[in-house]
C-alpha cells in the first residue's frame, strides 16, 4: 500500500523531471545548475558502485573532450571564470603591454565586407604608395597609404611645423613646397596633416618633437602620441614628458614648460619655434594692430615719399612689437642663453654652453640654441654664468631608455597589439560626430616588428564617386588590414590631406585645397648619397 508521503511526493517528482527534461535543451551552464537543483531537491543517494562508475566515466569523457579541444584550438587561452560567466560565442580579450586583461566599453560594429588593393606605385626603394578600396555593407571607402621601410636609410620621417613657429598655421601643400625649396639634402616626397591644435592660440595639442627639439611638451587628457627613434621606428602609447636643467655648480632645476609661460613662477625653455626674440609675440597680432593704427593714423597716410612710408610702417611695427612684449611676463624675468654642444634628443642629455645671462628685457634666440627664463623669485646672481656648462634633458614616462627625435600627438588609438578597436571614449572623447560619422580621416601605424611605418588618409564623402568617409571603427579595421599591429588617429575632418610627389591625392584637381594646419608629418628621401672624399691617406 502506498503511504501518504509517497503519494504526495510523486506528482512533485514528475514535475521536477519534466523541468529537468526541458533544461537539457538549454546552454550547459544552466544544465549544470538544473542537475545541482535536481540532486539537492530529490536528496536521493545513488548506489555506490554505479554512481561512482558513472561519475568517473563522465569525468574521463570530459577530460578527453577538453584535451581534444585544446589540440583543435591551439593558442587559445581558457579561463574557468570566463567560461562560467561569458555567453557563447566569447569575444576576444584585448591584451595590454602588461599582459593584463583590458576591458573596453567602446562599441565596435563596422567590420569590413571586403578590402582590396586598387593600385600600387613604388616611389623609391623602401617607399611605396598604395590605394585601397574598403567596403562596409553598401558603403565604399578609399584609403591612400604611404608605406615606408625603416631599414632603408635613404628614407626619413620628417615633422614640419606651420611657418616654423609654435603658433604658426600653414596649408599642407605650402609646407611641402617650402621645405623642398629650402632643403638641399632631402626632399619631402609625401606628407599628411598631424596634430590637432588649439583654436585660441593656434598651438599644437599634445607632445610635439621636431629633430629633437620640443615644440609642445605637455600631454592632453589621455590622448595617444607617436614617438620616432633615430631609425624611424614608431612607438605608440600614452607619453608624458618632464624636463630638467642640471648646472655645473650642482644646482638642479625642473623645467615646467616649453615655449609657453602661464605664470611668473616656473622655469620655461624657449627654442627656435618660439620666434626670433624672447618674449615672443605673434606676428598676426602685430599685423592686426598695425592695420587698425593705419586706419586711424593720418600722419602715415600723408607721407608722400615711398621710402619714408615703408620705413615708418616698419618703425610702427617695431613699436607695436615692443609694446606687446612689455605686457609679457618674461620681459621682467632673468634669462640665460644656451648654445647646444650636442644635437638635442628626448631621453638623452644635451650639453649646453651659457653664452649670455640677463636680468630682464628681451633677448634674441641663439643659433642652434635656446633661452631659459626663470621665475621672478630667482636672482640673476644665483643662475649659471657665461662660460658655464649645463645639461638639459627631457624624458618620457614610457620607453624612457630610447632616444626619440620626432613625435606627434592625436586621438584615439585605433589598433592595440593587433586588435582593431578604437579607444576614443577611454581617451576622453564624447562627440558622436567625431566617433561615428563618416568623415575623412588621417592615421599612422606600424607593424609588429616596427620595421614599417604606415601613413594613411581616407577620402571624404564624394557624391561624384559615391565613396564615403569612415567612422573610427571602420578606420581601425582598415589600419589593421593594411598591416598595422599598432595604430593611432591624427587630426582629420576638414584638416585631412595627403600630398604625394607634389600631388594632392585626395583632390587631384586642386593641389592647394584644405585648411591651414599646425603640424605636418611626412616622409623624405635623400637627394644624393654622400661618400667620403679620397685623400692621400686612403687612396
Amino acid at each position: 500500500m502506498m503511504n501518504q508521503h509517497t503519494f504526495l511526493f510523486r506528482p512533485f517528482k514528475i514535475v521536477l523531471l519534466m523541468i529537468l527534461s526541458l533544461a537539457m535543451m538549454i546552454p550547459i551552464h544552466i544544465e549544470l545548475s538544473a542537475s545541482s537543483v535536481k540532486t539537492f531537491l530529490l536528496k536521493k543517494k545513488p548506489k555506490k558502485g554505479k554512481s561512482k562508475g558513472k561519475a568517473t566515466s563522465k569525468k574521463s569523457k570530459s577530460s578527453k573532450k577538453s584535451r581534444s579541444s585544446k589540440k583543435g584550438k591551439k593558442g587559445r587561452r581558457s579561463s574557468s571564470r570566463s567560461s562560467r560567466t561569458a555567453p557563447a560565442p566569447q569575444k576576444p580579450t584585448i591584451q595590454t603591454t602588461s599582459g593584463l586583461e583590458d576591458i573596453r566599453s567602446t562599441p565596435q560594429s563596422s567590420s569590413l565586407t571586403s578590402f582590396e588593393l586598387v593600385t600600387e606605385e613604388r616611389i623609391t626603394s623602401g617607399l611605396s604608395y598604395k590605394v585601397y578600396q574598403a567596403t562596409v555593407g553598401t558603403n565604399v571607402h578609399i584609403a591612400h597609404v604611404l608605406a615606408m621601410d625603416c631599414a632603408n636609410k635613404a628614407n626619413d620621417i620628417k615633422i614640419v611645423k606651420g611657418k616654423d613657429l609654435v603658433d604658426g598655421l600653414e596649408k599642407l601643400s605650402t609646407m611641402v613646397s617650402r621645405v623642398n625649396s629650402t632643403s638641399k639634402i632631402d626632399k619631402l616626397i609625401g606628407a599628411v596633416n598631424a596634430n590637432f591644435w588649439r583654436a585660441e592660440d593656434d598651438t599644437p595639442i599634445g607632445p610635439t618633437v621636431i629633430n629633437g627639439e620640443i615644440v609642445e611638451m605637455n600631454s592632453y587628457k589621455k590622448w595617444t602620441s607617436g614617438f620616432f627613434d633615430k631609425d624611424n621606428r614608431l612607438y605608440i602609447g600614452n607619453f608624458d614628458m618632464t624636463g630638467k636643467l642640471d648646472c655645473s655648480n650642482g644646482n638642479k632645476y625642473q623645467i615646467s614648460d616649453v615655449n609657453f609661460r602661464k605664470d611668473s613662477i616656473g622655469i620655461v625653455l624657449y627654442n627656435e619655434y618660439a620666434g626670433k626674440e624672447i618674449p615672443f609675440v605673434k606676428e598676426t597680432d602685430v599685423t592686426k594692430e598695425l592695420e587698425q593704427r593705419l586706419k586711424s593714423d593720418s600722419i602715415l597716410r600723408l607721407v608722400g615719399d615711398d621710402t619714408e612710408d615703408v620705413r615708418s610702417i616698419e618703425e610702427l611695427k617695431r613699436d607695436i612689437l615692443l609694446s606687446r612684449q612689455a605686457r609679457k611676463i618674461d620681459i621682467s624675468t632673468p634669462k640665460i642663453l644656451l648654445r647646444y654642444l650636442k644635437s638635442p634628443a628626448v631621453n638623452q642629455e644635451t650639453k649646453c654652453l651659457v653664452i649670455d645671462a640677463v636680468s630682464e628685457g628681451s633677448v634674441p634666440m641663439p643659433i642652434h640654441g635656446c633661452v631659459v627664463t626663470f621665475g621672478k623669485q630667482y636672482d640673476i646672481s644665483e643662475l649659471p654664468k657665461v662660460g658655464d656648462t649645463v645639461v638639459v634633458k627631457f624624458s618620457t614616462s614610457a620607453t624612457a631608455k630610447v632616444p626619440f627625435y620626432n613625435a606627434v600627438c592625436g586621438t584615439p588609438r585605433l589598433v592595440r597589439n593587433g586588435i582593431p578597436k578604437h579607444e576614443a571614449r577611454e581617451e576622453g572623447s564624447r562627440s558622436t560626430r567625431f566617433i561615428d560619422h563618416q568623415l575623412p580621416r588621417t592615421a599612422i601605424g606600424t607593424d609588429k616588428k616596427q620595421t614599417v611605418v604606415y601613413i594613411a588618409a581616407i577620402e571624404p564623402t564624394k557624391t561624384t564617386t559615391g565613396t564615403k568617409g569612415v567612422s573610427l571603427s571602420t578606420l581601425s579595421s582598415i589600419m589593421s588590414e593594411i598591416g598595422c599591429y599598432n595604430a593611432m588617429n591624427l587630426d582629420g575632418g576638414g584638416s585631412t590631406g595627403m600630398i604625394v610627389q607634389n600631388k594632392n591625392v585626395l583632390f587631384p584637381n586642386a593641389a592647394s585645397t584644405g585648411r591651414s594646419i599646425s603640424v605636418g608629418l611626412g616622409i623624405s628621401i635623400k637627394n644624393r648619397v654622400y661618400s667620403p672624399k679620397k685623400t692621400a691617406s686612403n687612396k
